[in-house]
């Protein structure tokens, strides 16, 4: 049996092909992307003093005197990330989209920041999932093989 296994060596290279395929869709699927980024508050300190005034309020256009007023309650965005950012109740549409521009751009730096070391860390576990597949092959194969007859001085 252990020479029909370790004689197909076409079914080895097939399970280390498939192997391979397997842990580069695993770590294209899960590279670090902005949306996969959570929210971090030093995040806001980043922020360009546009975005930041926007954030704030101080950059928001104020109603006209004698305007209604429809809402005090803060705006609500979501971010790429999912985050929801609290905006004043007059922030525009528009103004927060430059914010959310700017927010996902810092995400996009963080996770750019993390594919090296994520993409070290997957050649790693490839790497030592096949070679512990050769060492069981190796152990399968040519393990301990002990010739009793030469060893002990018969013919």
């Amino acid at each position: 049996m252990v020479n029909r296994i370790t004689n197909s060596w076409q079914f080895w290279m097939t399970l280390a092909i498939m192997w391979t395929l397997a842990t580069a869709a695993s770590a294209w699927i899960d590279l670090p992307r902005a949306p996969m980024i959570a929210h971090d508050p030093e995040f806001m300190n980043q922020l360009t003093p546009e975005s930041s005034a926007i954030v704030r309020g101080a950059a928001a256009q104020k109603p006209a005197p004698g305007e209604p007023l429809w809402s005090d309650a803060p705006r609500v965005f979501r971010m790429s990330n999912g985050k929801q950012l609290d905006f004043p109740a007059i922030t525009t549409d528009e103004r927060a989209a430059i914010v959310e521009r700017e927010y996902h751009s810092l995400l996009q730096a963080r996770a750019s920041g993390q594919h090296w070391l994520y993409l070290i860390e997957r050649v790693a576990l490839w790497l030592a999932a096949l070679l512990l597949a050769g060492l069981v092959l190796g152990l399968f194969a040519w393990g301990p093989q002990v010739d009793f007859k030469t060893r002990f001085g018969q013919p």
